[in-house]
């Protein structure tokens, strides 16, 4: 009997029960009460399973949000990388350069059947800047405008006029 609490062996060993607390009844009532407690302990235990299994599947669904949110996410930035560079080609062709097209520039834009529209001085004296479609003679202007006219500004423009892209010549290297 070193299992039992001590009031309980000191009952049990003279057999009287003469302790309120041992009565017959008051051991039935406690032993319910254990049952119960086990009865509650094991509807907690399965309360606490279910609420564990319940917040590792909504951590299961967080974590696959939580990629489906990166995937999505890189795909922004993707799109940005490649929306930025649209813009910056536009943006170059609306910009102009200050830069006059290389000679090998003129032959590949000329053979695509483009001009050339330039914004210069005309004279190294200072005057008026004025604006220019050019195209066989551009050789020459931008021959000229090379030696000292950092204001000047280059256009590239398709066959119908419009403003394009500067053409992609490489360098010969």
């Amino acid at each position: 009997m070193t299992d039992l609490p001590t009031e309980l062996r000191d009952a049990a060993g003279d057999g009287s029960f003469t302790h309120t607390a041992f009565t017959p009844a008051t051991l039935l009532v406690r032993a319910a009460d254990a049952l119960d407690d086990a009865a509650e302990i094991d509807d907690i235990a399965t309360a606490m399973v279910e609420w564990s299994t319940a917040q590792a599947r909504r951590i299961d669904k967080l974590c696959a949000e939580t990629e489906q949110q990166r995937a999505w996410l890189a795909n922004c930035h993707a799109d940005k990388a490649r929306y930025s560079a649209i813009i910056d080609r536009q943006r170059a062709i609306i910009e102009g350069r200050t830069t006059p097209p290389t000679d090998a520039e003129i032959e590949a834009h000329a053979a695509a059947g483009g001009k050339w529209w330039v914004f210069a001085r005309w004279n190294r004296g200072g005057a008026e800047k004025s604006a220019n479609v050019i195209h066989s003679w551009a050789p020459g202007v931008a021959r000229y405008l090379r030696d000292g006219q950092p204001d000047a500004r280059w256009w590239a423009l398709d066959a119908s006029w419009a403003p394009c892209a500067w053409p992609e010549v490489s360098d010969g290297r």
